[in-house]
Order: structure tokens, then C-alpha cells, then sequence
């Protein structure tokens, strides 16, 4: 399984959809957990990486196009975390 990353780019629950994301991220570590299922929780890793590199408080370009479409450095992001999250035995 793997939680929503972002709408937006903005840090500190800055971005309009932020609250909802969190809401169906919650709901998919639940699931995880309760089905024993893996998770890739997508929405923890982009809103700690931004924290930490997303100083300006840009909208969009640190990990995505447009805010919601990843870029390379996104795209970077999630196959490093997946990789982890698919070879584990």
C-alpha cells in the first residue's frame, strides 16, 4: 500500500488539500497495519523531505512539476522508498 504524497509543495499544512491527504493517509496506515500489509507511506516521506529542503515555501518544483506531478527529484524519492518497501523479505 502506499499513502497520497502531495498536493502541493507548500510545508506546514500550508496546501488546500493538506488536511484531506492526511485524513486518507491515516485511513491507509490502518489498513496497513491491521491487514499486516506493507506500506509505503509516501505522504510522511515527501512532507519530511520538504520540510527539510523546501525552505522558500514554493508551491512547486522541489519534487513536482505543477504540485502534483512528480519531477525527477520526485520520481527519485519514491523509487528509492519503494525499492526498500519491495525487496524487504
Amino acid at each position: 500500500l502506499c499513502t497520497p504524497a502531495v498536493i502541493g509543495e507548500k510545508t506546514a499544512g500550508k496546501n488546500e488539500l493538506d488536511a484531506d491527504l492526511d485524513k486518507f493517509a491515516q485511513i491507509i496506515r490502518k489498513l496497513s497495519a491491521q491487514y499486516g500489509l506493507p506500506l509505503c507511506d509516501l505522504r510522511r516521506i515527501f512532507l519530511e523531505h520538504l520540510a527539510h529542503v523546501n525552505k522558500e515555501n514554493k508551491e512547486k518544483g522541489i519534487l513536482t512539476n505543477d504540485g502534483v506531478h512528480l519531477n525527477e527529484a520526485g520520481n527519485q524519492l519514491v523509487a528509492e522508498h519503494m525499492l526498500k518497501i519491495i525487496t524487504q523479505p
